[in-house]
């Protein structure tokens, strides 16, 4: 039966820590870069975008891999975590760049005018000082011989993290910006150098053997620009098929390995409910079915049985796997009518 940890009703009985009652759970295998699986058109995109070095533009529905095939790449390659600008309605394009808290710096110069001297003033107010890279700037930044990289940071910068070095950069979702946003990056997607307007009109540009990689996932919500795409190796990630999924449930929850039965029936009916026929109003996602998978697990479904043996928990956790309440009518009595694939 499903696990309780919220009791919503009665008297308050002396507080038991939460903690404590969480099944210790190793959910690591769930994000592990290592138990990513990319198929072979997938291998083949991230291949040519590195060769050509442009930026890979990953399209598919939300929860099938786009945002952790980042950080495989970056693991893979041994480049660190990747550098990630998670984009918002309201970002513009010098936001994947650089900011500069322009506030600050007037602020302080009122305290500077009264209270220093000439030398410290321009120190302290080094433009420098207050510029913050963000992902693309970031990696641009690193890319370079120290030398050069130590004209764009104060002077005071700690100096043993400015070795060249390639990074993987994220830009997460890019349709959720404005209109503008993409057209305004073309110089910057394309040669890979920005300049920092506070800081004069010289050009920080990245070497071409440490050129960062870049990954730009975008939902479809809207079409990008055409002089933007021109820029970008393309790859849509399918739904993967129903051996893929196997593949995929048995790397990253590894208790299904050696007990597959409930594995292999849930997998059935994800692929059964995904299907035109019942017309979902959103259809579930690969990341949902292992979520889902997860919560049975947590509630002590055996993986020995079949779905249709476990309804109950089943039943109990679909709002993992269904987001709207008509999904979840629909979803509920196909799950009461299933006999197994």
């Amino acid at each position: 039966m499903p696990f309780q940890l919220f009791r919503g009703q009665g008297p308050i009985e002396q507080t038991v820590d939460l903690d404590e009652r969480l099944a210790r759970v190793d959910r690591s295998a769930l994000q592990a870069p290592d138990r990513y699986m990319a198929d072979e058109a997938l291998r083949h995109a991230v291949d040519v975008a590195i060769y050509l070095r442009m930026p890979l533009l990953l399209t598919g529905e939300p929860g099938t891999g786009k945002t952790q095939l980042a950080y495989r790449v970056a693991a893979e390659f041994g480049l660190g975590d990747p550098l990630i600008f998670e984009t918002k309605s309201s970002s513009v394009a010098q936001d994947l760049l650089y900011t500069f808290d322009a506030l600050r710096r007037f602020s302080l110069a009122q305290v500077a005018t009264q209270t220093m001297e000439a030398g410290q003033r321009e120190a302290a107010l080094d433009p420098r000082r207050f510029v913050r890279y963000q992902a693309l700037g970031l990696a641009i930044l690193r890319a370079n011989d120290p030398a050069i990289a130590a004209r764009w940071l104060p002077a005071d910068s700690p100096r043993d993290a400015l070795a060249p070095r390639r990074s993987v950069v994220l830009i997460d979702e890019i349709d959720k910006a404005p209109r503008d946003f993409p057209n305004d990056l073309l110089n910057e997607i394309d040669r890979r150098r920005f300049r920092v307007a506070e800081l004069g009109d010289d050009y920080l540009a990245a070497p071409e053997d440490k050129a960062p990689i870049v990954l730009i996932t975008s939902n479809s919500e809207r079409q990008l620009p055409d002089a933007f795409l021109r820029r970008c190796v393309f790859h849509h990630i399918e739904p993967p098929d129903t051996e893929r999924l196997k593949q995929i449930v048995a790397a990253r929850l590894p208790e299904f390995i050696d007990a597959p039965l409930l594995m292999r029936d849930a997998i059935a009916f994800f692929q059964s409910i995904r299907s035109e026929a019942l017309g979902l109003d959103k259809k579930p996602s690969t990341a949902e079915l292992l979520n889902w998978l997860d919560a049975m697990t947590g509630a002590q479904a055996d993986s020995d049985k079949p779905l249709g043996a476990q309804q109950a928990i089943a039943q109990a956790y679909l709002g993992v796997l269904c987001k709207t309440d008509n999904d979840q009518v629909a979803v509920r009595e196909r799950l009461a009518q299933w006999h197994g694939a």
